[in-house]
Order: C-alpha cells, then sequence, then structure tokens
C-alpha cells in the first residue's frame, strides 16, 4: 500500500457511508438482484503470517515465470504480489529502528535503491522520528469478498455476510410486493454455489421456512448490534444492498422512493 494512502482507504465501512435515500426494488429487477446477491459472499478471513506469505510469494513468482506468456502467467504474477502486500499490511510483525531502517538503506543506496533520490530520502528518514501511528499491521478485514471488504469495530464476528444477504433479499421482495419472497430467495439460494447448501441432515437444499428463519436470526442480531434501533438498521441494511446492485448495474435510481 502507498505510504501516502489511509490504510482503510478502499473498502467500505457502513458508518463511514453517507445515508442512502429508500430503495425500493421493482420486480422486474427482483431475479437480477437474487442473482447479484448471492452470486459471491464475504466471508471472514484467515491471519496471514510474513515467513508463510512471503515463502508462498516467492513460489508463486516462480511459478509464473516457469509458464508460457499468457493470462495464467499475468494471474500468477498478480497473486504473488497481492500476498506479499498483504503480509506487509496484515502480517504481525515489529518495524525496524530507525537506525535500522538508516543503515539498511545507506548499504543499498548505490545498488538496489540507485534509482531513487537516496539523499532526499536518507535525510527525511535520519531527521523524523520513528513512525508511531501506522507502525503496527493494518486491521484485519472483518468480512472479504472478491468486490467488498468490511472493516473496523463490528461486535459478533460472523463467519460470513449470508444472513445479511438474505435479510435484504427477502425484506426487499416484500416491499416490493412479490408474493412467495421466501420462496423465490430459497430458489435463488439454490441456485448458486455461492451461498451453497445449509448443511444440516440430509435435507440440504434451502427452503422458504430455512429463509424465514435466518431473517428471524439476523433480526435479533441487528436487535443486540443496534439496541433502539434495530428497524432503521435493518432498512439501512436493505437500501445498501439494493443500492450497490444498482450501482454495479447501471440501474440508475429505478424505483427510488423517498
Amino acid at each position: 500500500m502507498p505510504p501516502d494512502q489511509e490504510e482503510t482507504e478502499g473498502y467500505i465501512e457502513s458508518s463511514d457511508l453517507p445515508e442512502i435515500p429508500v430503495q425500493v426494488l421493482t420486480r422486474e429487477e427482483a431475479p437480477a438482484f437474487l442473482a447479484f446477491l448471492f452470486g459471491d459472499l464475504a466471508r471472514r478471513p484467515e491471519r496471514v503470517s510474513l515467513r508463510e506469505s512471503a515463502a508462498v510469494a516467492r513460489y508463486l513468482r516462480a511459478l509464473a515465470r516457469e509458464t508460457s506468456p499468457g493470462t495464467l502467467r499475468a494471474e500468477l504474477g498478480r497473486m504473488a504480489r497481492q500476498v506479499w502486500m498483504d503480509a506487509l499490511d496484515f502480517a504481525p510483525f515489529e518495524i525496524a529502528k530507525k537506525s535500522q531502517a538508516v543503515g539498511f538503506l545507506r548499504r543499498h543506496a548505490e545498488t538496489h535503491l540507485a534509482s531513487y533520490d537516496m539523499e532526499a530520502i536518507l535525510g527525511h528518514v535520519d531527521s523524523s522520528p520513528r513512525p508511531a501511528k501506522f507502525a503496527g499491521p493494518v486491521q484485519l478485514p472483518r468480512l472479504l469478498s472478491k468486490g467488498m471488504a468490511v472493516v473496523g469495530p463490528g461486535g459478533q464476528r460472523l463467519g460470513d455476510d449470508l444472513s445479511e444477504r438474505i435479510f435484504a433479499a427477502y425484506t426487499a421482495l416484500r416491499v416490493a410486493g412479490i408474493h412467495g419472497a421466501s420462496t423465490a430467495v430459497a430458489g435463488a439460494l439454490n441456485a448458486t454455489e455461492a451461498a451453497g447448501k445449509r448443511g444440516r441432515g440430509p435435507q440440504t437444499a434451502w427452503g422458504a421456512d430455512e429463509v424465514r428463519e435466518r431473517c428471524k436470526g439476523f433480526k435479533v442480531f441487528l436487535a443486540k448490534q443496534h439496541r433502539g434501533n434495530a428497524l432503521r438498521a435493518g432498512k439501512q441494511v436493505t437500501n445498501k444492498w439494493i443500492y450497490l446492485f444498482r450501482g454495479r448495474t447501471g440501474a440508475g435510481n429505478m424505483g427510488v422512493g423517498l
């Protein structure tokens, strides 16, 4: 991550977002909305270590160099850089003492680092106090998916955001006046690989009852997280997902109500 960026730049944190106008889904949007919601899930990431990440990054880079030119080779190289940058951001390790940093820079000033303005950089490092505000690892996102990250305090550590997505889908369809909302949500869940199966007993397919139970459970979660404001928080959750859906599909402001 470039040093002039805040560590949370590019992440989504609901408390930092402006108030989203009330979003009302249209019947025509419903199928695409369900496909959008359950096409991907944000899951809780595991912590990374510096030693393992460095070794894996080097492995992937070496493999990329031994792979024929093409998309796969480029993806391997990109992943190697991602693994290394994630370790730099998230792995727990102590930063160098100022004397170590200065000594390192001086040793490599005329070789590895010769392309940089070493006089200016060395002067700045030597005259500045040891970093303190951003010396530690960046806070690990609570949930991650292909296109979204959730950071900040979160209370209960959920393993994924499936219950939130089910709640948003069910609520949005009901507000849109679509009959059989729980059945429609269950059908969308069963049609996607990201949401998976319920995994409880021999009957693993989603049904309308399971959808309603998930929604009840999420309402309990909201009540604990937002005492006295659970209803408003639930509406904000639904608004957020419709807003994100419309932003990614180019649906504009269709169905926006105030």
